[in-house]
């Protein structure tokens, strides 16, 4: 298979795992490779994580095959870890292959588009919003770590997106006191909103409402074409969660379900 570039959101996952700390990366298992526009991004440290890993693009850019999975599978036994597999509606064929290997449905994500060219609604809401300069990269990845569960020394992983090409990183503040955060993801015509958090102690503030509509308001000022995002879609009886009420209230529209299959455990490959 030839190599190809992915989507912007796949893009930005797979720089986000080239962006981690070399000595984070050893003391952790963080890990990923590139095949044909699809990302496989791995964190042995962290097998309970499907989003940590997690294969998104396979079978888009090029047809994904039983050797193409048979790679996928031993990248992830070499971190010992179950893995997810996101589905993409153009991946003909992928989602009955990874059923015959065993693998089964976990919650899928909704993802969504909005024209960029639309103005943002009112975020109402006390909170300031500023951009993270470097003096707050470990504020940024402070809040992030902490808002997503993720182990404290994580936050220097996520820290280092504060300046990195491509990225921009914002901060919602209370007085000096970062309570929330976000980043926008730029290539080509197109943004990708994500890493949106907000501490427990702050929800319910407008925090995420305030840095929805100030990435959108950065997305139009570069003339880009769309937003992007997503989020874990309600299951059955469900109600939708938060984030996906803040995308459809800042006019994102739903744009397709993408599945997501786990795999086997490592320690139970026939479950």
């Amino acid at each position: 298979m030839s190599e190809a570039d992915p989507p912007t959101d796949v893009a930005a996952y797979r720089d986000l795992w080239r962006a981690a700390p070399a000595e984070l990366v050893a003391r952790r298992g963080i890990a990923h490779r590139e095949l044909a526009g699809g990302v496989w991004l791995g964190c042995a440290a962290l097998s309970g994580a499907p989003i940590l890993n997690h294969v998104l693009g396979a079978g888009v850019a090029a047809p994904a095959g039983e050797a193409e999975l048979d790679a996928i599978q031993g990248f992830y036994d070499a971190l010992d870890v179950a893995y997810s597999v996101a589905i993409d509606r153009d991946a003909d064929g992928l989602g009955p292959m990874l059923e015959r290997r065993g693998f089964t449905s976990s919650r899928p994500w909704m993802t969504f588009r909005r024209d960029a060219r639309t103005a943002a609604p009112p975020a109402p809401t006390e909170l300031t919003v500023e951009e993270a300069g470097a003096g707050r990269a470990e504020a940024f990845g402070a809040v992030v770590a902490a808002a997503f569960d993720m182990p404290d020394d994580f936050a220097s992983w996520m820290g280092a997106l504060v300046g990195r090409p491509g990225w921009t990183t914002l901060l919602a503040l209370d007085g000096d006191r970062p309570v929330g955060a976000a980043a926008l993801f730029v290539r080509g015509d197109a943004g990708w909103l994500g890493m949106g958090a907000t501490l427990p102690s702050a929800r319910g503030r407008g925090a995420q409402g305030a840095l929805f509509a100030e990435r959108l308001r950065r997305v139009a000022a570069l003339g880009l074409r769309e937003a992007i995002t997503e989020t874990g879609a309600p299951v059955e009886g469900e109600a939708p969660g938060p984030s996906y009420r803040n995308m459809l209230r800042y006019g994102f529209e739903e744009r397709a379900l993408r599945p997501n299959l786990l795999s086997p455990s490592p320690e139970n490959p026939g479950a």
